[in-house]
């Protein structure tokens, strides 16, 4: 699978979470943001085609 960059939009508040997020799962941003995106591709879930 190819992997491609995105620029997005985030509070600074948000970033502080999501920084403490990561540091104690001992990960990097990137991984906490693509478990967010196959946690939300959940089957149960509907998306628009």
């Amino acid at each position: 699978m190819s992997k491609e960059n995105i620029t997005f939009r985030l509070d600074s508040e948000k970033r502080v979470l999501l920084d403490a997020i990561a540091q104690g799962q001992d990960r990097d941003r990137t991984y906490i943001l693509n478990e967010a995106v196959v946690f939300t591709g959940h089957p149960k879930i509907a998306f628009p085609a």
